[in-house]
């Protein structure tokens, strides 16, 4: 495995589950990009992630974890620590994943001319 500076806030890391690519920590943040109907939980409204992805963001550095919401264009914001420390385990046959409810989550809304540009970018 490739090591990470948390000093160099430049450096992208990819972080993955098994083999694959789930999202990428930058400047202390673990970002996954998700589809609303394929990572949001119905009851509670909440927003599951695997467990062992978030371990690994922690151990390259990341502080936070966001989660862009490709259909709408919402960005979830939280602490990795509170989101470890509040969420609750789950395991939808995809292994052990941590679910973190909607409402405590800091959410931001992508304008539609940012949400467009960052779309370009790719998912």
């Amino acid at each position: 495995m490739q090591k990470y500076s948390t000093k160099d806030k430049q450096k992208l890391g990819p972080i993955r589950v098994g083999q694959r690519v789930v999202g990428l920590e930058c400047e202390n943040t673990f970002e996954e990009k998700v589809h609303d109907s394929h990572y949001f939980l119905r009851n509670p409204r909440a927003i599951s992630l695997a467990l062992s992805s978030l371990a690994e963001a922690v151990q390259i550095g990341a502080q936070w974890v966001q989660v862009r919401d490709t259909d709408c264009g919402f960005i979830y914001r939280a602490a990795i620590e509170y989101f470890l420390r509040v969420g609750f385990d789950l395991n939808r046959e995809h292994g052990l994943q941590i679910a973190f409810c909607l409402e405590k989550w800091n959410l931001t809304r992508l304008s539609g001319d940012l949400a467009e540009q960052l779309s370009l970018l790719g998912d």
